[in-house]
């Protein structure tokens, strides 16, 4: 009697589920097209629900659009709202500005999805439940994310318009993605169902093809596949002339009634057919990303990882001006991180219009008209704002620090220099600058800085204006700070003298004969014709660092657009340029004997590079700026992945070319949240490359630049500035036609942890702060550490003010594994709990004293706590 019983679950089972992915933005393409464009996105998004075979579809657009439209046409909003509880839409992705995720920071990572999930709800009064973002957003710290930030499901489908987003192809229907930490939250991947039509893929017409039909069947096998088709929305209105969007709704309406689907959206399809089976784990070399590095020579990006230090340290200090005294009033961040992260926008990274989207006549009168200006410019006008807004935040509570601060009683000098470390661990071997100094009604021919003891420490006029007599008018001068407690601040004076100061005998050598600087430390050495760094001997060991096969560091090569070659009258031989085969310029900046500095430059017709390297007294750190400035850009070669290699780039640029003076077993590389060991010969990373040998190791930290690959000979090149359009091509926007680039180059321990690489590369952006004003009384110390984060492998991301009464702290781990953590506060706080990132409550954290907490941090967690 069983074998009789229909099992009509399966009867009614469709062969396959298809959800209609709509991305658009505002910040970015909607800047110039207007906010309208959005609204015509959502309005054609709701407009095909209703047609009569009942498509669905996941509207992916940046947040900030929500805000813009819920303001200027709240009926739209309302209409949404009716489709989002009727089930007929979803809303997916929910940053704010829509970036590429493995292209900023980690605390920016964080706040795109935590700023845009807020205002989502906000705006709409629901949740952002599924995370699919059509550009890049995936990295293999994201699922812990995701989770900590409260969304449910997640999805690979992602297709990336301005590159690739290197996805890997996974033939299944739905799966666990887990975090390097080991969370894991269900996830769709990118299979053989996914389309992007009609730039990327076929049209939905590859369903009813015999290789559809077959990827369906075998899909089919594990469950219900659920294909994922992405559209454009918002170009123009659904019924018009489709220059860009191309979408017939008939064509979904023969689709249902030839086969047996069903339209969904993500959400749906999760709760109802999806059946995780398999967990996997991505590191960062099973994404093959092709993103835009170099476009706008990167300038974009490394600006927005200079302003991310600056908010997450004015947030910082702003905090312990108010735990220090309550009577300060708490700045608001939001406004200003909102600034940060529509600069982040992946459309912003093209610094340009698209080629296409002027075939498109915008709104007649646009409530937001940017003036046709390019999206770089309209990013870089957020960005400054919001590091305008950042610096004066940062001065004031430094003001309000320095003030309680007693550097009167025992003064040591005429003035007071506080010099403050942004970092949450201590440190040693620093040079800071006092920044201009005006004596004004003050004679005197030399400077003089002393700590806090009276104890005159290293000190070099950097900058000067003087009398005819000699008198100084405005200095500007670096001294040595021998150790910064953690978070904190230590004192320093100025004493005026009436006549120079006699140098200090730091250790600092110049031969300017043989080109060579060393101190005591390091021993570096420049080519006498080329200037790259040929030689970097590092004295505890006595091995060579640089120099295998004599490429050294610092050549720089490229080939000029040959149309532009031709229009300033270049000939063929003009074209390539290559630094490693031409006379510098060299001219000697700072001779000690706190820093020496010389600067190499190259003029070529039409690209002119200067490099300046300088090296410090007391680090084994040796720093280089690269300045690049070109009138022709790159040539232009479309990018293509090579399969078996990996992410290899087969396009043209402008490059930066070096050699480490051994052979390297590992490379390391940062990712968000994280340190991973890259394994193919192309690589990106946030902020570093770590080189590791047999009996030797240097630590290549970058100003985010981030794409290199290795060629034969031992050579890495790290890419400067590229194209992604030709230049010649019609209706050309715009190009960055200027680039500088920052790196340290630092030998080090062969034991050396990630925890130790992640500060060192911090360390670039989260410079020591000075402020200097007369002595004054107060209650505080000259010395004071305000917070201090102990324990292996930690890492601190960010401390702010949270409400009222509390303070809101996120550590990760980096090592992958398991540590105890000390936090030490500089005042008594009564409570902490672990939260999400929403600021949820988890669970109590133990006290361990007064003013200190302690707990286990679990491998690659990320962790965020509230202090009240």
């Amino acid at each position: 009697m069983m074998d009789n019983i229909i099992d009509i679950e399966k009867i009614n089972k469709p062969d396959f589920a298809l959800t209609l992915a709509n991305h658009w933005s505002y910040i970015g393409i909607g800047w110039t097209m207007g906010i309208e464009s959005c609204v015509t996105s959502i309005n054609d998004s709701l407009t095909v629900t209703e047609q009569q075979w009942g498509i669905k579809t996941c509207i992916n657009l940046d947040a900030a659009a929500y805000e813009l439209i819920l303001e200027s046409f709240p009926e739209v909003i309302d209409s949404l709202k009716k489709h989002l509880k009727a089930g007929k839409v979803e809303i997916i992705g929910g940053t704010y500005s829509q970036p590429l995720g493995t292209m900023i920071g980690n605390e920016s990572n964080i706040r795109q999805l935590v700023i845009g999930r807020e205002v989502i709800k906000k705006c709409l009064g629901e949740d952002a439940d599924t995370f699919l973002e059509e550009e890049e957003y995936s990295h293999p710290q994201l699922p812990q994310l995701l989770k900590l930030a409260g969304y449910k499901y997640a999805s690979l489908a992602q297709c990336d318009t301005v590159g690739t987003s290197g996805i890997p192809r996974i033939e299944l229907n739905c799966f666990l993605w887990q975090a390097k930490d080991g969370t894991v939250i269900p996830c769709i991947p990118k299979n053989s169902l996914f389309l992007h039509p009609p730039v990327v893929t076929e049209d939905i017409d590859y369903y009813e093809t015999p290789e559809g039909k077959a990827n369906i069947d075998v899909l089919k096998k594990s469950g219900v596949p659920l294909a994922v088709v992405w559209t454009e929305f918002g170009w123009e209105p659904l019924g018009e002339i489709q220059y860009h969007t191309k979408f017939d709704p008939e064509k979904y309406n023969r689709l249902k009634q030839r086969n047996n689907v069903v339209f969904l959206t993500i959400k749906e399809y999760m709760e109802k057919y999806a059946k995780p089976s398999k967990t996997m784990k991505f590191s960062m070399d099973d994404y093959d990303k092709i993103l835009p590095w170099g476009i706008g020579g990167d300038q974009l990006r490394v600006n927005d990882r200079k302003a991310e230090a600056l908010l997450i340290s004015a947030e910082q200090f702003d905090a312990f001006s108010y735990m220090l005294g309550p009577e300060r009033k708490t700045c608001e961040f939001e406004d200003i991180w909102k600034d940060l992260l529509a600069a982040q926008s992946h459309d912003v990274s093209l610094c340009e219009y698209l080629n296409w989207q002027r075939l498109v006549f915008f709104d007649r009168n646009r409530l937001y008209d940017s003036h046709e200006m390019l999206w770089g410019a309209i990013g870089y006008t957020h960005l400054d704002r919001a590091i305008s807004s950042g610096n004066k935040i940062l001065g004031d509570s430094l003001e309000t620090i320095a003030s309680k601060i007693d550097s009167s009683t025992g003064a040591q000098g005429d003035l007071a220099v506080t010099v403050f470390n942004p970092c949450t661990w201590e440190r040693k071997g620093l040079v800071a600058s006092t920044g201009k100094i005006y004596l004004k009604d003050t004679y005197a021919k030399g400077i003089m800085i002393v700590d806090a003891q009276g104890k005159t420490v290293p000190s070099q006029i950097i900058s000067s204006k003087t009398n005819s007599d000699s008198s100084i008018i405005t200095a500007d001068a670096a001294f040595e700070v021998e150790s910064m407690p953690a978070s904190g601040y230590a004192t320093y004076y100025i004493r005026f003298i009436d006549k120079a100061l006699k140098g200090h005998n730091t250790g600092l050598k110049i031969n300017k004969k043989d080109l060579e600087i060393e101190n005591d430390y390091v021993k570096i050495g420049l080519d006498k014709v080329n200037g790259c760094i040929i030689s970097l001997v590092d004295k505890n060991t006595g091995k060579e660092l640089l120099g295998f096969e004599k490429s050294g560091f610092g050549t720089f090569n490229g080939r000029v657009d040959q149309e532009l070659c031709k229009q300033y009258g270049l000939d063929s031989s003009s074209e390539y340029f290559d630094t490693s085969c031409s006379k510098a310029v060299f001219s000697w900046i700072e001779e000690g004997p706190v820093k020496a500095s010389v600067a190499v430059l190259h003029i070529y017709p039409y690209v002119s590079i200067e490099t300046l390297i300088t090296l410090h007294f007391n680090s084994p750190k040796v720093e280089v700026a690269c300045r690049l400035r070109t009138v022709a850009p790159p040539a232009f070669t479309p990018p293509a992945v090579d399969t078996k290699e990996g992410n290899v780039w087969q396009f043209e640029g402008y490059w930066l070319d070096f050699s480490p003076g051994f052979e390297p077993k590992s490379i390391y590389r940062d990712i968000p949240f994280g340190v991973e060991v890259a394994a193919k010969s192309t690589l990106h990373g946030f902020s570093f490359i770590d080189m590791v040998g047999d009996d030797r190791a240097l630590m290549l930290v970058h100003s985010g630049t981030q794409y290199f690959k290795l060629k034969k000979g031992n050579v890495f090149s790290n890419l400067l500035m590229r194209e992604w359009i030709p230049v010649s091509a019609p209706s050309y926007g715009g190009w960055q036609s200027y680039c500088e680039y920052k790196y340290f180059l630092i030998p080090h321990d062969m034991a050396i942890s990630n925890q130790e690489r992640l500060k060192m590369s911090m360390e670039m952006d989260y410079k020591v702060k000075t402020l200097i004003k007369s002595p004054s009384k107060g209650s505080l110390s000259k010395e004071m550490s305000l917070l201090a984060v102990e324990g292996n492998g930690v890492i601190t991301s960010s401390f702010r003010r949270k409400g009222e009464k509390g303070f809101e702290l996120r550590l990760f781990e980096a090592e992958g594994k398991q540590t105890n953590v000390i936090i030490e506060f500089a005042v008594p706080i009564k409570e902490g709990y672990e939260t999400d990132l929403m600021g949820n409550r988890i669970k109590q954290i133990k006290k361990e004293g007064e003013t200190s907490f302690g707990f286990v941090l679990e491998p690659w967690k990320i962790a965020t706590f509230e202090f009240i």
